[in-house]
């Protein structure tokens, strides 16, 4: 028996499925009201212009194909934003090619059954039951409308604003087409600073150096309690008088608001005027970014071509494989000596990170998991995933200590300060998750903070206290003697206070404060579902006892 049907209750009930997933969608992942209703006419306006502009023959194969598009996309931006907290854009896809085709021999490839199997059903499907023949005055109505509706509102939208985002954001057709091409591919110039007169009178001024190492968990280095002798430089360099700090965080669990915490104190990376690179190119810095992983992602690109003098990057190196550290090594060999003018280096480092290049010579650890996939997608056992990043850490480790022989032989070292740091920590199963961006448990913001000093620095930092990422620029200012700027959510590290706090932030709609008193450090964490979670991190750092009914005077904190 054939149900009857038309073009307009296949349009009705293709945009009521898709406007119910996307809405799912925007209540796990945080999108707007706004985001849907977009969503829905794009839906509709699609399936109209292919049911009214299709041939008979035609019909069934066309909407097969623009259901599988839309069931991909919302596949694929579901694990996007669960993983990497962005939605799937053709750019993020080109500029990321290599990292498919590098993973791509331990993908199960058996699950591509289902990307066969299912638009064979769905053909099969709509050839028996979409309207073999349309009147398209009578079946389709005001809706033939609606495609038009939906030209002009983008037309409006982009006359009325330049950023589309504003009105746009998070719908995922919209989202996809962006075009956010990395540039042409080419081999990194460097470029020397050049001796002023201003710059001649800053001689006194240290060379500062950050070393970001993405996705570094503390507890996978000596210093922190990890027995596995991982990483016997970072350990040799604390042994020998750099400060760590056992109580130190991230201030989210992402690498964008790692980028932020440490170089504007903040939890907006763009659109700030005073932050540290800011402040150090106003006293004559030379400054360089030099590092690996999707510099695109979200505006990272932007933010420093803006602002420093040399933007050396992986992902637009013809040599290099984007998350290849040894780009880092390479570029800075290259780099000129020191000409004794100040000069702010900010190092991105993806060895620590699963998605980083991974060579077997520092694989001291095994069994480990069988492929990214099944690191992401929870195959893997314990022991499997923190051999894995203890092997992780040991590179990070290895390429840490050429790091500091390369800037040793360039005269870098003789008058500098050194920050070591992990931008978000990576959970391995611990409150039933895996990777990061899903909480704001110590499995994933717990990260090492270390200060290395030339002997003719003395920065007298009060370790007995917790710090945050968000507590590193006030540190580097103050001992600079300059001042903290009033914004800035951290505070220097020189200073012991005696009741300290730290806010924390998650794009899951998480928040949380780090609250430190008289010995005493406690963590609350709010939930977007209204959960209330407090812990005692100096007798419970793994977060097991939730402190919420007997100490309600916490629990309040966020009321303060």
């Amino acid at each position: 028996m054939r149900i009857k049907t038309t073009a307009k209750w296949a349009i009705y009930l293709h945009t009521l499925v898709f406007t119910a997933v996307f809405a799912l969608f925007s209540v796990i992942f945080l999108s707007s009201y706004n985001a849907v209703l977009l969503n829905s006419l794009v839906v509709i306006s699609s399936y109209v212009v292919v049911l009214y502009l299709s041939s008979n023959t035609l019909r069934p194969f066309l909407t097969t194909l623009l259901t599988m598009f839309f069931l991909l996309l919302y596949l694929f931006n579901f694990v996007s934003l669960k993983f990497w907290n962005e939605q799937i854009t053709i750019g993020f896809l080109y500029s990321n090619i290599e990292v498919f085709v590098t993973h791509a021999i331990n993908f199960p490839w058996a699950i591509f059954c289902v990307f066969i199997i299912v638009p064979i059903a769905l053909f099969m499907f709509y050839r028996r039951y979409l309207p073999r023949r349309i009147n398209r005055e009578d079946d389709f109505g005001a809706l033939i409308f609606l495609p038009i509706v939906l030209v002009l509102f983008y037309g409006f939208s982009k006359s009325i604003t330049s950023n589309l985002d504003q009105i746009w954001q998070g719908e995922p057709v919209y989202e996809l087409f962006k075009f956010d091409f990395a540039s042409t591919l080419h081999s990194p110039e460097i470029f020397a600073p050049a001796p002023t007169s201003s710059n001649r009178n800053v001689q006194r001024l240290p060379n500062i150096i950050l070393i970001h190492a993405d996705a570094l968990r503390a507890d996978r280095l000596d210093a922190y309690k990890n027995p596995r002798n991982v990483t016997p430089f970072a350990d040799t360099l604390i042994k020998n008088g750099a400060t760590h700090f056992l109580y130190s965080f991230s201030n989210c669990s992402e690498s964008i608001c790692g980028f932020s915490s440490v170089l504007n104190s903040s939890f907006e990376l763009h659109g700030a005027s005073n932050g540290l690179l800011e402040r150090l190119t106003s006293q004559g810095y030379f400054t360089n970014f030099i590092g690996t992983g999707d510099l695109n992602h979200a505006g990272l690109n932007t933010f420093f071509n803006n602002r420093v003098d040399n933007f050396l990057r992986a992902d637009q190196s013809e040599n290099y494989y984007k998350h290849d550290d040894r780009f880092i090594l390479k570029t800075l060999h290259s780099f000129p000596k020191y000409q004794d003018i100040p000069t702010f280096f900010y190092l991105r480092l993806m060895s620590s990170h699963p998605l980083g290049s991974h060579r077997d010579k520092f694989k001291k650890y095994a069994p480990v998991p069988g492929s990214l996939f099944s690191i992401f997608f929870g195959k893997s056992s314990y022991e499997q995933l923190v051999n894995a990043h203890d092997n992780m850490a040991h590179q990070f480790d290895a390429y840490l200590a050429d790091i500091f022989a390369i800037f040793g032989k360039k005269g870098f070292l003789d008058n500098t300060i050194v920050v070591i740091y992990g931008d978000h920590g990576d959970a391995m199963g611990e409150h039933e998750q895996i990777g990061h961006y899903q909480s704001l448990y110590n499995e994933e913001i717990h990260v090492p903070i270390i200060f290395w000093t030339s002997r003719n620095i003395k920065l007298n930092l009060k370790s007995n206290q917790f710090s945050t990422l968000m507590d590193i620029a006030p540190t580097l200012l103050y001992s600079l003697e300059l001042n903290v700027p009033s914004n800035y959510l951290g505070y220097p590290l020189q200073i012991l206070k005696n009741k300290k706090g730290a806010l924390l932030n998650n794009k899951r709609g998480d928040r949380g404060l780090i609250f430190q008193q008289e010995g005493a450090l406690f963590k609350i964490i709010n939930k977007k579902n209204g959960e209330t979670l407090v812990f005692d991190l100096i007798n419970d750092f793994d977060e097991k006892i939730d402190l919420s009914k007997s100490r309600l005077d916490l629990a309040k904190k966020f009321d303060e």
